[in-house]
């Protein structure tokens, strides 16, 4: 994972398909396009991005087939440690159409000298399920 600033915007780079988020840091942008990743806009809350994104338009929350809305809402924080050697994310998910309530899901990456983001190389044949 990569972040880069670039003018009124952040950049998030992951390697898993290839992902590249664009995070809006003004209320500038295109939102009502609905796309796969939605209209992500930032701010920062002390050492903490905070991102809204809304107005996705993909079918499922998860790869095990779990539907989303269209009114599907996420409030994700990333946090970095004092050490700058983790980064902390949370993901808030509010969809009254799927939850009953918001679901808050976390996980930390750690920092390792030298990774570089690869290219996503995976592939599958049929005759492998």
């Amino acid at each position: 994972m990569r972040f880069v600033e670039e003018d009124d915007e952040i950049v998030l780079y992951l390697e898993e398909q290839d992902t590249v988020r664009r995070i809006h840091m003004t209320n500038a942008g295109e939102a009502g396009r609905g796309t796969p990743l939605g209209h992500s806009v930032g701010r920062w809350e002390e050492n903490t991005l905070v991102v809204a994104t809304t107005d996705v338009d993909w079918p499922w929350f998860d790869q095990s087939g779990v539907p989303q809305s269209r009114d599907v809402e996420f409030i994700e924080r990333f946090t970095l440690s004092p050490d700058n050697r983790a980064l902390t994310y949370s993901i808030t998910v509010t969809d009254p159409a799927t939850f009953t309530e918001p679901v808050t899901l976390e996980r930390y990456w750690i920092w390792v000298p030298g990774e570089q983001i690869r290219p996503y190389d995976c592939t599958w044949d049929r005759d492998d399920l």
